[in-house]
């Protein structure tokens, strides 16, 4: 039997989703560089934060994490961890 071949990692993208309670003109939001979050100053709800990587047919999501505090982490494991 033959062995598999090592892929190389393909590149991740994280990021941070958050959808507005409703209609609004602008988004503000604050960055804390000490705890890695971000504040939307926007009143937000459904949360959450993802990894992924791109392929041909859409983007594979590996990770999806809801996130229940106006503090959103941007760190995939903080983000887990606080679940």
């Amino acid at each position: 039997m033959g062995r598999k071949k090592k892929s190389r990692p393909k590149p991740r993208t994280e990021s941070v989703y958050a959808t507005t309670s409703g209609p609004v003109g602008e988004i503000a939001l604050s960055y804390d560089s000490v705890t890695d979050t971000v504040r939307f100053e926007t009143v937000v709800e459904k949360t959450y934060h993802e990894v992924s990587y791109e392929r041909a047919k859409r983007p594979k999501v590996l990770n999806r994490t809801p996130l229940e505090s106006a503090d959103l982490q941007l760190d995939a494991n903080c983000a887990l961890a606080g679940h």
